[in-house]
């Protein structure tokens, strides 16, 4: 029987190149449609035929409007993963580079990157979105803080927090121009990374045994 998942999945991976062209053909109209126009509104035939292909070539490779948003984001993803990459390498402040590097992809392209992230994360996708972010904080880390390096929960939850507030950012919601939030994030980051789990440990109440029951009568 077919999960949800198997059904919103491309039906048809890119092998050859004119395939692989199509697809990205499909998703840049996609992306175009999504900009001009109501989420609610888009249906695969305008995609079709904004694209400049037949409905049966994009149900070829795709069943619904739903697993074409999802390839959108997954493209999305790739190009973060790859931007991450290209500030990396360029030196200087590893964790300063990620951070502004994730506040700028979540800064362009607003409308586009909100409707394929929540087509992403509606069908069960979520993990992959923090994927190339957990592994590259995570070597990272290992070159920053050698002798104690970060645990896969301190990881998780860092991840999340910048991410959190990048997403916030692609919603709208601006509180602080984007360079202080940099400044904030970076030092969120390097203060909770560097942190030992010694206070923490030290400062947490010690658990206490359930009460027992009272018996019906007694006093």
């Amino acid at each position: 029987m077919a999960t949800i998942k198997s059904v919103l999945n491309q039906r048809r991976s890119p092998r050859q190149a004119r395939a692989s062209a199509t697809i990205g053909v499909i998703l840049d109209a996609t992306a175009q449609l999504v900009r001009s126009g109501n989420i609610a509104d888009l249906t695969t035939n305008k995609i079709a035929e904004r694209a400049g292909v037949s409905i049966g070539s994009l149900y070829f490779y795709f069943p619904n409007k739903e697993a074409i948003l999802i390839a959108l984001a997954r493209r999305l993803l790739q190009e973060d993963a790859a931007a991450m990459r290209l500030a990396l390498s360029a030196g200087g402040d590893p964790i300063r580079a990620l951070i502004g590097t994730l506040i700028a992809r979540h800064q362009c392209d607003p409308a586009v990157r909100n409707a394929a992230m929540a087509a992403h994360i509606g069908a069960g996708f979520g993990g992959e979105h923090v994927e190339s972010v957990i592994s590259a904080v995570g070597d990272i880390t290992q070159n920053l803080f050698p002798t104690h390096a970060p645990s896969p929960a301190r990881l998780f939850v860092i991840t999340r927090a910048v991410l959190g507030v990048c997403r916030a950012l692609t919603s709208g919601e601006v509180v602080a121009p984007a360079n202080v939030l940099e400044d904030e994030l970076v030092t969120l980051t390097m203060g909770y990374l560097g942190a030992t789990d010694e206070p923490h440990s030290l400062s947490r109440a010690p658990a206490q045994p359930p009460p027992l029951p009272v018996a019906p009568g007694s006093s």
